[in-house]
């Protein structure tokens, strides 16, 4: 947007803080439905969705309106961002306190893994389409997919609970 000349590079700035900022709200604003439903996963699987669906109709309709896909990647932002919470706690529902290390360090591996790739899927999407929504439209389905597999983890209703000393 900068480049092309309309705006500002501190109207883009400023711009490209509006997701953060709207998950910082969100993020107050789950635990309530966490409290609410009772169920981590739900909460974090419909964020997770919500990004998702937003992604993959701003690679839709981003020929219909800048303003309508700003709004949409904001939604998405915000919704992604402030599903972090509620994934990590969910690690605490399932796994004894034995376990919790390794499991973070392989939950953090594989975030790893999927940066490179999600971004080389871009490019792939990118490349044999010639359009940029190729690669919206890779990103949307990563996060529907990965929204559908969050509720399959099942909490555990018999964890251990370490000693006091």
């Amino acid at each position: 947007m900068a480049a092309g000349g309309n705006v500002s590079a501190a109207s883009v700035g400023w711009l490209s803080a509006v997701p953060f900022l709207m998950a910082i709200i969100v993020m107050q604003i789950l635990p309530l439905f966490v409290k609410g439903t009772g169920n981590l996963n739900r909460v974090a699987s419909s964020t997770i969705l919500i990004s998702g669906l937003s992604i993959v109709l701003g690679a839709a309709f981003g020929d219909v309106s800048i303003a309508l896909n700003i709004v949409l990647l904001v939604i998405a932002g915000a919704t992604l961002y402030a599903s972090q919470p509620p994934i990590w706690s969910t690690l605490n529902t399932i796994v004894s306190r034995k376990v919790a290390g390794r499991i973070v360090g392989t939950m953090n591996a594989s975030g790893v893994i999927g940066g490179f790739s999600g971004s080389y899927l871009v490019g792939v999407a990118r490349d044999v389409t010639g359009k940029f929504s190729a690669g919206l439209w890779v990103l949307g389905g990563c996060l529907i997919l990965s929204s559908v597999l969050f509720l399959w983890v099942r909490q555990s209703q018999s964890l251990e609970v370490p000693a006091v000393a």
